[in-house]
């Protein structure tokens, strides 16, 4: 296969959201981040059968996936059991079809094994987005159900701070060290010393 400019002008659409995806993963990872952006996919428990995900973006193995500001998805979760407690996920799910190659990207609910005791979580698909499979799925939350009762969502998620932020933290980081570090040193020679040590340096060479 020949090599692909990507931001190049050959005369037609050439760019495909695989070259986008792929810059993206190169760039801030392969992994599955939702990013510093709106109100960061926050999620609240409405009633006994729904939780609300606000607002945010996802980076998903380089693919850009956005619920737009100032608005929010409803999920459904399935009332529980009295006596037994489950563990449902929700996820972002990326699916590609296989005939026509678009693809999607949706909140999805995958619903757990009821049990007594210590409920488990459900399995997932963990795909390659990059290496062309078809379905991969995102943990977003973990979701309680004790007896009846939808009790608790737990963030399964790790959050990408911005650049900016980034660089506000090592810059913080590198002053502390040099207050703690430069402040510790002990300077013995005097102006005189060194001036001296200076000019007996310059004689010598």
């Amino acid at each position: 296969m020949a090599v692909h400019l990507i931001t190049g002008f050959k005369g037609e659409e050439h760019i495909q959201s695989a070259d986008q995806g792929s810059f993206n993963a190169s760039f801030f990872g392969e992994g599955e981040f939702v990013m510093e952006a709106g109100n960061q996919c926050e999620a609240s428990i409405i009633d006994n059968n729904t939780v609300r995900i606000l607002d945010g973006d996802i980076l998903m193995q380089g693919r850009h996936i956005r619920i737009p500001s100032n608005t929010y998805m409803d999920v459904n979760i399935k009332t529980g059991t009295a006596g037994v407690n489950r563990n449902d996920m929700i996820v972002m799910e990326y699916r590609k079809d296989a005939g026509t190659g678009i693809e999607t990207a949706d909140l999805k609910v995958i619903k757990g094994v009821s049990a007594e005791g210590t409920a488990i979580d459900p399995t997932y698909t963990a795909g390659d987005i990059l290496a062309g499979d078809s379905l991969s799925q995102m943990p977003l939350y973990r979701v309680k159900v004790e007896g009846v009762v939808l009790s608790a969502v737990e963030p399964m998620f790790t959050t990408i701070p911005t650049y900016k932020k980034l660089a506000e933290q090592y810059a913080k980081q590198f002053q502390e060290a040099c207050n703690t570090y430069l402040g510790a040193l002990n300077i013995l020679d005097t102006k005189e010393e060194i001036e001296a040590n200076t000019k007996a340096n310059q004689l010598a060479g």
